[in-house]
């Protein structure tokens, strides 16, 4: 529901620069797995001319591999 709300938001206004999301583990309930492909999702969408800011509130060493990328 995230990346289509999302994805929505910046299909409906092509001046987007940034996207701030806070918390993205709490809504996910913290599904780290989940999280690696929402944020696969979330950086296609995104492209090249949108900044994507997401703050994860977890220790670096409980990050799986597909987050790690993204920081």
């Amino acid at each position: 529901m995230l990346y289509g709300f999302v994805a929505g938001v910046l299909a409906g206004n092509y001046d987007i620069v940034e996207v701030y999301i806070d918390g993205i583990l709490k809504i996910g309930n913290h599904d780290m797995e989940g999280l690696g492909k929402i944020l696969d999702q979330l950086d296609a969408v995104a492209g090249e001319s949108i900044k994507m800011v997401v703050t994860v509130s977890a220790d670096e060493d409980k990050l799986t591999d597909a987050v790690k990328k993204y920081l």
